[in-house]
């Protein structure tokens, strides 16, 4: 029994002396009568193992997501999230309410039904973004990137695009129907109305 203890611990084997010894007074113990119970891993060596130690779960382990920022339906409420890099991660229906994204990557992002109302995106890259049904209104685009974003359905109530390139962007049935698209690059921009950007 004590080589088999010993097996299942290689890194006390140093000190066999005084662990032998300690084994055998707990068995001693153990069959004398006395109410003292066996250690979980005498018992477990008794009936023939060493313990099995649990693998680790892989949802620990970031590597495993396709993409780290991956994070649907997370809470950036109020965040400073400055230069951040979302660039293709799946953040739809994340929250973003009131959150400082001044030069924000979000190329090629998921963000449908994602919340950015009062957010500052100023400066931000969303080319090619999905944006279906998001909340962006309040929020300020000024200088921002959005060519070829997908922003059906999108709010952009009071929204500031000052200097914004929206080209070849999709906005059908975003509201409000008319945008104020002075000092705004929207060349071949569908407009929430359907009509084409020029």
């Amino acid at each position: 029994m004590l080589n088999s203890w010993f097996a299942c611990n290689p890194q006390r084997s140093t000190t066999h002396s005084n662990v032998g010894h300690e084994a055998r007074g707990t068995v001693n113990r153990y069959f004398s009568g006395a109410m003292v119970q066996l250690p979980v891993l005498a018992v477990a060596v008794l009936l023939g193992g060493c313990p099995v130690v649990p693998a680790a779960s892989s949802k620990a382990n970031p590597a495993n997501s396709p993409n780290p920022n991956d994070c649907p339906q997370c809470d950036f409420a109020g965040r400073d999230l400055r230069q951040k890099d979302f660039a293709g991660a799946n953040l739809n229906g994340a929250n973003f309410q009131g959150a400082k994204l001044s030069g924000a990557n979000f190329s090629q992002a998921k963000l449908d039904g994602a919340n950015f109302q009062q957010a500052d995106l100023s400066g931000a890259n969303f080319q090619r973004a999905g944006l279906a049904q998001a909340n962006l209104s309040r929020a300020n685009l000024t200088k921002a990137t959005l060519v070829q974003a997908y922003l059906r359905g999108a709010n952009l109530s009071e929204v500031k695009l000052t200097g914004a390139d929206i080209s070849e962007a999709d906005l059908l049935n975003a509201l409000p129907k008319q945008l104020d698209l002075s000092d705004v690059k929207a060349t071949g921009t569908t407009l929430p109305n359907g009509s084409q950007g020029r």
